[in-house]
């Protein structure tokens, strides 16, 4: 067996093995460099052992090393860390950090420099840098006001929309909703912890303002919670134009109504005058029998081009008075199966002149719900009719049972569906999806949510495109 390796032999060993650069000097003369040194400088070690410490480091001068060698020799043993810069044998520097220890060996007082490349470390420390200025950037520069709260409640970071919003200015870190006066998001913030989802609702702000505002919760990988973050948007002026339009859209519908019942009165009265007077025209005059015809004809498309603006007005005013709150709700206790019976007699017509099977089921066991029956018959109308009218073979399933929140109703279709693109428009007033061929005002379904959301409860949709829809509504238990 050879002999073991001493202690020279293992130093010497890790020293030329060291990924980082190392290099022994006396005084800033070069006495030792490993080859991880001459790989990073581009020098070969007979190159570097001509050479000083100050020819490879280009940001200490004179005075800066005469400093560090003070600092060395006050600590002698010591590691002293320092970041610099070392330029290659081709001219190209780099940045760097540099442990260095002063110590003797074989008598003489020399330096060990340990030095590390960090050219990666500062271009990713630039880029965090650049990131995170943009992120501030974009925080200080929104509309909208967003403030970050940590688990215990307490501000970590706002942006000046927040303290425009709420009329506080200078430092808000680590204090509480309470004390900035927005108490009025707390039960959002609660809401948001408990089930873990985004929460949304209209608030009051000061000086008569409205607000909208968003809570999320932000969880660690763990999912322990990191805090909460809030955005808020002042739509004070978006709720006054809706007022005057809707306020305005009344006003117009509701002149409407008023010729409109007239000219289906005279409507009516001529159709019927017309009749009996057309009972004396002779049977031969084919002329006057024609010009008769036409005129019915004509009195029955006016009649029923009436009737259905007539109904659009209605609708049209219906959903004005329930957007201002003026609608008069009959609420009672109310039968779910009875609801469904009732909307499935209301669209009999409809379902005998198709040929797609309709199906119901109740559960035995559901509770009433707290309803205006009329209203509510009004929606199972409407998503029947949809469903129908957007299936043409298949089936359509209503099922009522209870829910999370309530009692739950739904109408599921095997039609077209809805493509998620156009998922969040089917709700919006005067808004069709499906091709304008299928007809209808875009009032149908946003009367529903209305409806709906008068009495507590909550619609919507799930579907795709080319596999049908489910339409689905919850109400509370009486």
């Amino acid at each position: 067996m050879g002999d073991s390796p001493n202690d020279a032999d293992v130093y010497e060993r890790l020293f030329n093995m060291a990924a980082d650069a190392m290099i022994l000097h006396k005084q800033g003369k070069i006495m030792r460099v490993n080859q991880a040194a001459c790989d990073s400088l581009g020098y070969t070690r007979e190159e570097l052992m001509k050479i000083s410490v100050r020819s490879i480091e280009t940001s200490f001068d004179a005075e800066k090393f005469h400093n560090l060698w003070k600092r060395m020799v006050a600590n002698p043993g010591q590691v002293v860390t320092l970041n610099g810069v070392h330029q290659r044998k081709d001219g190209s520097t780099f940045p760097v950090e540099v442990a260095t220890r002063m110590f003797e060996l074989d008598g003489e007082t020399v330096n060990l420099a340990v030095v590390r490349d960090v050219s990666s470390q500062r271009r990713l420390e630039r880029q965090v840098e650049a990131a995170l200025t943009r992120h501030q950037a974009t925080v200080e520069n929104m509309d909208d006001g967003l403030v970050s709260l940590d688990e215990e409640g307490q501000v970590e970071l706002w942006n000046p929309a927040f303290s425009r919003l709420y009329g506080v200015a200078g430092q808000l870190r680590g204090r509480t909703l309470e004390q900035l006066g927005a108490s009025r998001l707390q039960p959002l913030v609660a809401a948001s912890l408990e089930s873990d989802c985004t929460q949304r609702d209209e608030i009051t702000l000061p000086g008569d303002r409205l607000g909208s505002a968003a809570v999320s919760t932000m969880r660690r990988s763990d999912g322990s919670v990191l805090g909460t973050v809030i955005i808020i948007r002042d739509v004070t002026f978006q709720k006054e134009v809706e007022r005057m339009k809707t306020e305005f859209t009344a006003m117009v519908t509701h002149e409407l109504r008023t010729p409109m019942t007239s000219v289906l009165g005279f409507a009516r009265l001529t159709r019927g005058r017309l009749k009996r007077v057309t009972k004396h025209v002779p049977e031969d005059d084919i002329r006057a029998m024609r010009a008769a015809d036409q005129c019915h004809s004509n009195l029955d498309i006016i009649i029923s081009e009436g009737e259905r603006l007539t109904a659009l007005i209605t609708t049209v005013l219906d959903i004005a008075k329930m957007e201002a709150g003026g609608f008069d709700w009959k609420l009672e206790p109310c039968s779910a199966k009875s609801l469904v019976k009732r909307a499935m007699s209301a669209t009999d017509s409809l379902i005998g002149d198709s040929a797609v099977s309709v199906s119901t089921q109740v559960d035995e066991e559901v509770p009433k719900v707290r309803a205006d029956s009329d209203r509510i018959i009004q929606v199972l109308i409407n998503l029947l009719s949809n469903a129908l009218k957007f299936t043409s073979e298949g089936s359509v399933a209503v099922r009522v049972g209870r829910g999370e929140k309530g009692v739950e109703f739904s109408v599921e279709d095997t039609g077209t569906g809805i493509a998620e693109a156009d998922q969040d428009q089917v709700f919006q007033k005067y808004k069709q999806v499906g091709g304008d061929h299928f007809g209808g005002t875009g009032l149908g379904l946003p009367i529903c949510r209305e409806i709906v959301q008068a009495h507590g409860g909550e619609i919507w949709v799930d579907s795709q495109l080319g596999s049908g829809s489910r339409f689905a509504f919850w109400l509370p238990e009486a």
